[in-house]
């Protein structure tokens, strides 16, 4: 549904998309979602979200970002369509959205220098729009955890990192450097110390 959007604001969207879903489906997200998400261990799931307090291991990460790698359909048996990885970088926000979700990102990532009004978001992605110089691309998303459980990928040049640690709060000093030296050094063009 189409609407005019000011500026953006950062909360749990998806979980609100859930009580949603459960009201038109009339079925606990749980019930919706279909127990094989969920069957994993059951025992050690009290609530289900719709996208805050999803869990899965540092290799699940990996596949997943392996395949939105696999942006122009060469999977035999994909996970997602194109239409859905395609959709995934695509910009959302109009121009006067992008301010704020650059100020969040500021705030979140300050050392991540994506270009004035380049900030983008999208099915929750922070989406980059213009080249970063020594850096990630035009086209590449990615975004973090609570605890700084970090991921981007980039299609255009194959680059994919799931950087995932647990440090509160968000915005760690030592997080950030490391993060920026490491993106520096996949792209090759690594100035930056440890």
């Amino acid at each position: 549904m189409p609407c005019d959007v000011a500026s953006v604001g950062y909360g749990f969207s998806t979980d609100c998309v859930s009580f949603i879903v459960e009201r038109l489906s009339g079925k606990s997200l749980e019930q919706y979602l279909g127990l094989p998400v969920i069957e994993q261990d059951p025992t050690h799931v009290r609530m289900h979200f719709g996208g805050v307090g999803l869990y899965a291991s540092q290799k699940d990460y990996v596949t997943i970002m392996h395949h939105l790698l696999q942006i122009q359909g060469r999977v035999a048996n994909p996970i997602l369509s194109y239409i859905s990885v395609d959709g995934l970088f695509a910009p959302t926000l109009p121009q006067t959205g992008t301010a704020g979700l650059r100020s969040f990102m500021r705030f979140i990532h300050p050392l991540l220098k994506i270009p004035a009004g380049a900030a983008q978001f999208r099915r929750g992605l922070l989406v980059n729009t213009e080249d970063v110089p020594g850096r990630c691309r035009a086209g590449s998303g990615g975004w973090d955890g609570y605890s700084t459980t970090s991921f981007f990928v980039d299609p255009t040049t194959g680059v994919a990192v799931v950087f995932a640690t647990q440090i509160l709060p968000t915005g760690d000093v030592t997080h950030e450097k490391m993060y920026n030296a490491l993106e520096r050094e996949l792209y090759g063009q690594s100035k930056a110390r440890l």
